[in-house]
């Protein structure tokens, strides 16, 4: 474990979507009432930082492309993790070979539960 800086994370309050907060109690547990403030991000970029990422001049992005495929095909099965990999996968396995040139995608989860929509 390191430090990767200086600055100092807070926590932030939670919100709930529960509608009778009366009814909630604890039992041994202790209620949660606040988390760090970049807790459940989930950040999916096309390449990694400083590299280049490349579109076809008519479908658009690469990136783009093989997230809207995933999405349609997995997003009501798998966990939204799950799915930016396989893009991943894609992106950086089938891009035109004789090109000689990749992109691999990047993603950043501060995640505390899994993402299913």
């Amino acid at each position: 474990q390191a430090c990767q800086g200086e600055k100092t994370q807070y926590g932030v309050p939670l919100e709930t979507d529960f509608l009778d907060v009366d009814l909630v109690e604890t039992d041994a547990a202790p209620v949660i009432d606040s988390v760090a403030e970049w807790a459940d991000f989930l950040i999916g970029m096309s390449t990694m930082e400083d590299y280049e990422s490349f579109r076809h001049r008519s479908k658009g992005s690469l990136y783009i492309q093989a997230l809207c495929m995933n999405l349609e095909k997995k997003s009501r099965c798998e966990d939204l993790l799950s799915v930016l990999t396989k893009v991943n996968k894609e992106v950086a396995e089938t891009f035109p070979l004789h090109l000689r040139k990749k992109q691999m995608p990047e993603m950043r989860s501060c995640l505390r539960k899994k993402l299913i929509f």
